[in-house]
């Protein structure tokens, strides 16, 4: 598979010549043959020169490395290549079935199915919050459906809609000609999406969307966000003005107005699972939400109203019976060292916290003292700034197996910047197991067994590092 990062509209014609131009004796031959890509191998060079070949073409290295170890099918991530052996020591590996079926009838479409459907561009957006700043209302929900409309363009031959809902493919969402511009609707889960148009093999952002992000080559992803949660305060139909602020937005105190709706200041918004505090600003006054009976001192004179949305993880520090107060604080409520008072319960203190899932940094406070969690070996940072680290909902448990005489082994990747030490993994039944929640996309790693990294023998997908040793790659979907 070849991997190209983010190539725009602009960059066909070069990718076209880079294709079809003959190479060098002893240099890999990257063509397009009868609808297919092909690239030609020689299986003589070092691990040196393989390494320059790949970066020098973003050649995927585990699918060019299982080719130059014999393998002669690959089925990577729903693509299947052929591997054919030539005369004098070179290999030829040939692209024969696509995860994408749809074809257009003209050439730009063949080249973007065939190469840029596989770009690296980011196919998992995490938010913790988001509001939708359209000029005219392009993109909205209709029954249930996410309505996209391109107007205009009504000369163009093929409009494709790509994000990050279809992997930023280019052929699998083909918007409609309709009377006055381009349209399709498709189910999209709650949340943030990253989009744009291709019309004719050219990349457009939405100009009708004013909330938009930098795509690093020189243009930009237009935003919508899936709405899953309505603020709707009554009993302040006299005001002028609403705004709201709280923790899921830093306090901005101008970001989000509320619209007025008959008696009511309503904002409808994506916001994720978690525990949030907030306040209305109303006239230019900060009050809580008179709907709303839930309130909590933050501890430092300040009442504000909170919001709980999804499941609760209970946090437990066992002892410390002589303590008179214990407040738990962590990336989840931004640290703040008064809000979140445990309860004395029997032998321990405990507190039950609503958490979106994923990854957690916390400590606990004991009577002014800071501490990681003494029954979590899970942690992050060092010295005074190490902090327990906890994964709300796992969605991979790495697993070792055949090393039942092992005495430690650390799990090391991309998902805790190579960390030797904060990922312990736990021994049972014959098993090393160690229970994770990862984002969507590409992840590296490699496990320490008694100090020794190796590569996951449980996992046959790997790639070349810096190092010449490789990384295991792991995919979550």
């Amino acid at each position: 598979m070849i991997v190209l990062r983010k190539i725009g509209g602009m960059l066909l014609f070069i990718l076209m010549v880079m294709l079809s131009y003959a190479q060098p004796e002893n240099s890999p031959v990257c063509r397009i043959e009868n609808g297919k890509l092909v690239v030609t191998l020689n299986v003589t060079w070092d691990a040196v020169k393989v390494k320059e070949v790949i970066e020098q073409f973003t050649l995927d290295s585990v699918v060019v490395q299982k080719a130059l170890n014999g393998e002669k099918t690959i089925r990577m991530n729903d693509i299947v290549w052929q591997v054919k052996s030539l005369n004098n020591n070179f290999i030829e590996i040939r692209r024969t079935e696509s995860r994408n079926t749809a074809k257009g009838n003209w050439l730009s479409d063949f080249i973007f199915n065939e190469i840029l459907s596989f770009t690296e561009m980011e196919s998992f957006v995490p938010a913790n919050y988001g509001v939708n700043k359209f000029r005219k209302e392009v993109v909205f929900p209709k029954d249930d459906k996410i309505v996209f409309y391109l107007a205009g363009n009504k000369k163009a031959r093929n409009v494709m809609l790509s994000g990050t809902f279809n992997d930023w493919s280019t052929t699998q969402t083909r918007m409609q000609l309709s009377d006055s511009g381009w349209v399709t609707a498709l189910h999209l889960p709650k949340g943030k999406h990253l989009y744009k148009f291709i019309i004719d093999g050219h990349w457009m952002h939405d100009l009708e969307n004013n909330q938009k992000e930098d795509d690093l080559q020189g243009g930009f992803n237009s935003v919508y966000f899936n709405y899953n949660y309505l603020f709707e305060i009554d009993g302040l139909s006299a005001a002028s003005n609403v705004i709201l602020a709280g923790s899921f937005n830093g306090w901005n105190e101008a970001e989000l107005p509320m619209q007025k709706q008959g008696t009511k200041w309503v904002l409808p918004m994506y916001l994720n699972d978690g525990y949030y505090t907030y306040k209305l600003i109303v006239d230019g006054k900060w009050i809580t939400d008179p709907g709303n009976p839930l309130k909590l001192d933050d501890g430092k004179g300040n009442i504000n109203s909170v919001l709980k949305l999804g499941d609760s993880h209970v946090f437990k520090l066992y002892g410390f019976q002589e303590a008179t107060k214990v407040v738990l604080a962590g990336t989840f409520n931004n640290w703040n060292e008064q809000e979140l008072m445990m309860e004395r319960i029997g032998g321990r203190w405990e507190l039950a916290v609503v958490l979106p899932e994923g990854r957690h940094e916390y400590k606990f406070i004991v009577d002014g003292q800071w501490m990681p969690d003494p029954d979590n070996l899970f942690q992050a940072g060092e010295g005074d700034y190490t902090n327990s680290v906890f994964y709300f909902k796992p969605n991979y448990t790495f697993q070792l197996r055949n090393h039942q005489q092992a005495k430690t082994v650390y799990i090391a990747g991309s998902f805790n910047d190579w960390n030797e030490r904060s990922h312990a993994m736990e021994f049972s039944n014959g098993i090393w197991t160690f229970p994770i929640y990862l984002n969507k996309g590409k992840h590296t790693y490699k496990l320490i067994v008694d100090g020794k990294w190796i590569l996951d023998p449980g996992n046959p997908l790997w790639e070349e590092n810096e190092f010449g040793t490789g990384n295991s790659v792991l995919w979550i979907k």
